[in-house]
């Protein structure tokens, strides 16, 4: 067949198809599954503006071309008029495409076109998707949209339905990558209407929302997010997890040392002494941003015994007042009084200070003082009030020190024999027990071996952390000042664990105390735990520490 025939061919179909309702019934008659009778092609088409006439002389033009058959139980296409009816409806989209305008509201505030290449892009930067992947769904996503009535979409609703065609693709991944942050519109709203909830505290919720999604959705790997989420493992601090450690110890001499390095002095002067308390606020006030949960400044008393011996006294109240307005949006201040024999008028004065104080330190004593008078009196002193939760009791005889999460800050550098006078905790990530219980269904070995597993994902979790952390805080001028770049990689990774009560019951029966075989399993399990962690320092750099739960808000919340 020639050109001029192909020509007048193409020419006499268009003319037969240039009318709406011959293109609506090679539609209806496509989507049919099974032939469609007169009738009820009929009522497809034309609805209730039946005009059977014309309609009968519409179906006899297509039949004529070959683009319909009729047969006894009603019309079907051909496929002749099948490929006519693809090309058509591709036509169709081009100018959809071309003249259509759905409207987005982005996340700017402002309204823009659908735009084909902002739909790819996406898929590219954010979903990680290849090439040639991303322009096949976001083509899918603009054939879609073209087929709909829809004139308006918000940013999120039009991710809403990215997100749908993904996962009918099968590409599940990508979606989770494409999950965005935020907090459902309730919440906000909830918070918003409660008048308890200053406008401060309104606007560090909502941030503390997206900074957790973030890390869940972002930040860690889904396998290790599943373990937070399911609440088989514990993380502390979510919203704060991937940009501080968690606490941190100095003892009092470090700061009289960094000091004395600047300002080479005798202290022995009222003039020297307000540069030493100026040069302590400064480096303490920048020191509580970098952590979390915890700040705990050994052998305290020696630090403000020379203030306090100051002769008009006027020295120890500017430091007290000072201390009072920290800034409490940052880790908590711990003090440790080790000697309360010659340091208790020290401690009694301190404390006098802060009975009305908004935020009370705490305080860290020595128990090994526990059979003496000033100790009975200092607890008399202490037992009441606003000190009764900010009192901690350390044995110090053993050169130890637990902070307010129970965790021997001051344990040493594997490498070092001698405890260390400033070191950081990275985190103390904790592993349900009584879950592990519920998945060994009561066998011994299984019940070894997911808790290896949960050991395990601890040390990911540090890895990560330790990671985000290099790369997060190397790029600050005052972190740089204050610490080495091997301070971190020395810090140490507290393992711990709760619910081994619950555990031991569900494993055995009855409660860990009640039997000696209840009491065997509980040794058991955390002697498997610090064989496991105590093998990995050996066989790493890294100090990993198991250490005993605490009391804190996780344990409502699993």
């Amino acid at each position: 067949m020639d050109t001029d025939e192909n020509s007048d061919l193409l020419e006499q179909h268009l003319k037969i198809l240039g009318q709406k309702i011959r293109l609506d019934i090679l539609k209806k008659i496509n989507m049919s599954v099974v032939p469609l009778s007169y009738s009820a092609l009929q009522r497809e088409v034309l609805g209730d503006n039946s005009n059977s006439t014309n309609f009968a002389f519409h179906l006899k033009m297509l039949k004529n071309s070959n683009l319909i058959d009729q047969m006894e139980d009603g019309y079907s296409i051909t496929i002749l008029g099948k490929k006519i009816l693809n090309s058509l409806v591709s036509i169709e989209q081009i100018l959809n495409e071309q003249n259509k305008s759905i409207m987005i509201r982005t996340s700017k505030y402002a309204t823009e076109p659908f735009n084909l290449q902002k739909v790819e892009s996406y898929l590219i930067n954010e979903g990680k998707m290849e090439t040639y992947h991303a322009k096949q769904i976001a083509k899918e996503v603009s054939e879609r949209l073209s087929k709909t009535n829809i004139q308006y979409l918000t940013t999120p609703l039009m991710r809403e339905y990215i997100n749908g065609i993904l996962l009918e693709n099968g590409l599940e991944e990508i979606r989770h990558r494409l999950t965005r942050l935020g907090t459902p519109p309730s919440e906000p709203m909830n918070l918003f209407k409660n008048n308890e909830v200053s406008p401060q505290e309104f606007i560090i919720k909502l941030g503390c929302a997206a900074s957790e999604q973030f890390l869940l959705l972002n930040l860690l790997p889904k396998q290790l997010a599943d373990l937070y989420l399911s609440s088989e493992i514990v993380l502390l601090n979510l919203n704060t997890w991937s940009l501080k450690p968690l606490a941190f110890y100095c003892d009092s001499q470090e700061f009289i040392r960094s000091f004395l390095e600047a300002n080479p002095k005798d202290m022995n002067n009222s003039r020297d002494l307000y540069s030493f308390m100026t040069h302590f606020f400064r480096i303490t006030n920048k020191i509580q941003s970098f952590f979390s949960e915890d700040f705990l400044i050994g052998t305290f008393d020696q630090l403000i015994k020379p203030l306090y011996q100051d002769s008009n006294g006027l020295l120890f109240d500017m430091f007290t007042s000072e201390m009072m307005r920290m800034d409490d949006s940052h880790s908590q201040l711990s003090l440790e009084f080790p000697d309360l024999n010659s340091e208790f008028e020290i401690l009694t004065t301190f404390l006098t200070r802060f009975k009305d104080a908004n935020r009370i330190p705490n305080i860290i004593l020595n128990y090994s003082d526990l059979n003496s008078e000033t100790f009975k009196q200092t607890f008399n002193e202490l037992d009441h009030g606003q000190f009764a939760s900010h009192v901690l009791f350390n044995n110090q005889n053993n050169d130890s020190i637990l902070n307010s999460i129970t965790v021997d800050i001051r344990a040493p550098n594997k490498d070092l024999s001698e405890p260390l006078s400033k070191n950081i905790v990275l985190d103390k990530i904790l592993i349900n027990l009584h879950a592990i219980a519920l998945s060994s269904n009561g066998n011994d070995d299984s019940f070894e071996e997911i808790l290896v597993e949960r050991i395990n994902d601890c040390f990911k979790l540090f890895v990560v952390k330790q990671d985000l952390l290099h790369v997060r805080l190397n790029q600050q001028k005052d972190w740089k000042n204050l610490f080495s770049s091997e301070d971190l990689q020395n810090s140490l990774k507290v393992i711990s664990f709760f619910g081994l009560n619950e555990a031991v019951k569900s494993h055995c029966g009855i409660e860990l105390d009640r039997t000696q075989s209840s009491e065997t399993f509980a040794i058991k399990i955390l002697d498997s735990m610090n064989q496991v962690i105590r093998e990995e320092t050996k066989n790493t750099s890294n100090n990993y520490l198991l250490s005993q739960p605490h009391l804190g808000e996780y344990l409502k919340e699993t």
